[in-house]
């Protein structure tokens, strides 16, 4: 007997041991491949789902890069928000002090009150609103050259 043959026998064998005790109604595939579970199924299929898991990984491969992309992107723009939050927060400090000052100007004058405290936020205040921020200046100036000439470049 040949090497055909004995494969022929020994399929023939199995399919009628199977049929009898673990046959399950459509387990057959085309090329003769014969399960009696839905594991087997799941290994007999794995060269096209092998196929379809690397096509699912790439795709995911490449939404990973564009959702990098986009992290540093907003990583790019937190640091750019917290920079300019720094600068309002200084600016918040000297409105503060402008606010403060006004209050303090207002129970002198208007309520008569003038107390060692009041005099303290006045002279603070005093320094922020009459002193001048000459960076902030310059760039008020900057972008307006024919209005305000060189001024801007000339306080910088």
């Amino acid at each position: 007997m040949d090497d055909e043959g004995i494969k022929v026998g020994a399929k023939a064998s199995l399919s009628r041991a199977l049929k009898e005790k673990f046959y399950v109604e459509g387990h057959e595939r085309p090329g003769g491949l014969f399960v009696t579970n839905e594991r087997g199924l799941t290994y007999g299929r794995y060269p096209a789902n092998l196929e379809a898991v690397t096509r699912k990984l790439e795709f995911a491969q490449r939404g990973l890069a564009e959702k990098d992309d986009l992290v540093r992107e907003l990583r790019a723009r937190i640091f750019s928000l917290e920079a300019h939050l720094g600068g309002m927060t200084q600016s918040l400090d000297f409105y503060k002090a402008g606010r403060e000052r006004f209050l303090s100007v207002f129970k002198r004058d208007k309520l008569g009150t003038n107390t060692a405290v009041d005099r303290r936020i006045i002279d603070k205040g005093n320094d922020v609103v009459h002193g001048g921020d000459i960076v902030t200046d310059a760039f008020i100036y900057l972008p307006n050259p024919k209005v305000y000439g060189n001024l801007g470049a000339k306080i910088l």
